[in-house]
């Protein structure tokens, strides 16, 4: 993506480089600017990305305390006692 930046001089001519700079940019100075563009947009998918990481976090915790309810049922109880699933929210209604 960012060689694409480099050979467009479209995008020195916004932020007010000359024509002879454009033509042939420092590629420092493209860099810096590539950067500076997509900063923002990597601020807001660095958002997304922990908000569906939080939702595949919090998945397995949600079936943890729906098969903790399940086995509670009374249809199950001739199957042995069980230990309370610890940091479960829902473990300390069974407990």
């Amino acid at each position: 993506m960012f060689p694409a930046f480099l050979h467009a001089p479209q995008f020195l001519w916004v932020f007010d480089f000359s024509k002879a700079v454009s033509a042939s940019p420092p590629t420092i100075v493209a860099f810096l600017l590539f950067q500076m563009i997509l900063s923002p947009l990597e601020a807001v998918i660095g958002i997304v990305l922990n908000f569906l990481s939080r939702q595949f976090q919090w998945e397995p915790d949600r079936f943890a305390c729906e098969i903790q309810e399940r086995l509670s049922a009374p249809e199950m109880r001739d199957m042995g006692e069980r230990p309370a699933i610890r940091g479960c929210p829902c473990s300390s209604r069974h407990a």
